[in-house]
């Protein structure tokens, strides 16, 4: 059922209109979510614990490959594999010491893995990133419970791997695997699969997963607003079945409410729930505009052309876009889709 034959009547779809032309942008301070700050502080007060005298060298070698890495993120790779190399060497006489390898690794693995993916020998990063979520579950045997999250986040950049190979499908699934082991516990088919459902796991702070939550979707709908047109199907395959967890955090009830809004198996939902639809789109932070620029084309796939125009809905739309917080090529992707929509009933 299209859009304009619901049950909803004019009045109905002219609040919507007019709630879309009337939105006025919550400021942006504080909406943004980063995680990094308590992961870190959490991982290395375990990680000192654990490696008791060995600490110095650990935090050392965590410098230095963390510095090969900036080194990497700056384009300078050939920068980044001399430190890497220098680190490699410098390691090698503590690889013996009970656990202080795999210590080094928490950090060492992604690092490497990333400057090859910047060199694109992408199946060597993929091999270090499940190398990297193995490597942690010896240390979550050793009651370092925060790496639970340092292995979801290994997930995330084996997706972000995936879609810059245009992988999408694939990079979806992955997406997938990383959200439900966050919400339902559920153990990804990666790696050797040990070590997933750690019995502290709830040690781990409410916010903590919500940033992660909310970063592994942003990110993800961020490079899916760039494939308009395959945005219904990639959401099934990286939100689908995404509903039937429990919100910790008033945050976590924003998520899961778009969640359920996007849900690709229930397409009617957000028609029967025009005011849910209305209150994320207009209440939600600024944090959230991908998300909402997601439900905005589903709209716009859903509705008749005609409807689309003679309704009044084409306006407020463009000019709902045009307050979101909207990479440039995001923005112009979703306009000339949602134009090439209205083009059908010319």
């Amino acid at each position: 059922m299209s859009i304009n034959q619901s049950p909803f009547s004019s009045a109905d779809w002219a609040a919507l209109t007019t709630s879309l032309l009337t939105y006025r942008p919550h400021s942006w301070q504080g909406s943004e979510k980063n995680s990094s700050d308590s992961f870190t502080d959490i991982l290395t007060l375990l990680c000192r614990q654990k490696a008791g005298t060995h600490w110095r060298t650990v935090n050392y070698l965590w410098d230095r490959y963390d510095g090969g890495l900036k080194y990497a993120r700056q384009g300078k790779l050939n920068s980044a594999e001399q430190v890497f190399a220098e680190a490699n060497t410098t390691r090698r006489p503590f690889v013996k010491i009970a656990m202080l390898d795999q210590l080094i690794d928490v950090l060492a693995l992604p690092a490497i893995a990333y400057l090859r993916y910047k060199q694109e020998n992408y199946d060597e990063a993929e091999h270090l990133l499940i190398k990297s979520i193995d490597s942690d579950a010896e240390l979550l045997a050793e009651d370092i419970y925060i790496l639970a999250f340092h292995r979801v986040q290994q997930l995330h950049n084996l997706a972000r791997l995936l879609f810059q190979q245009g992988r999408l499908n694939e990079g979806g699934r992955m997406i997938a695997m990383a959200l439900k082991f966050l919400v339902y516990n559920q153990v990804p088919s990666v790696g050797n699969g040990k070590g997933w459902l750690d019995e502290q796991s709830h040690l781990i702070p409410s916010q903590l997963r919500y940033s992660m939550l909310w970063q592994l979707t942003s990110e993800t709908v961020g490079i899916f607003l760039m494939h308009p047109t395959e945005l219904d199907t990639l959401s099934q395959l990286a939100f689908g079945n995404m509903t039937s967890w429990d919100a910790q955090t008033p945050d976590e009830t924003q998520m899961l409410a778009w969640f359920a809004l996007i849900e690709p198996g229930n397409s009617n939902y957000w028609q029967i729930n025009l005011s849910g639809l209305v209150t994320f789109l207009t209440t939600s932070s600024p944090s959230f505009d991908q998300l909402k620029m997601a439900l905005i084309l589903r709209i716009a796939t859903a509705c008749n052309p005609s409807f689309l125009k003679s309704s009044g809905l084409q306006k407020s739309i463009d000019y709902f876009m045009s307050q979101l917080r909207l990479g440039q090529s995001q923005r112009e992707g979703c306009s000339l889709f949602i134009n090439h929509i209205l083009l059908r009933s010319q």
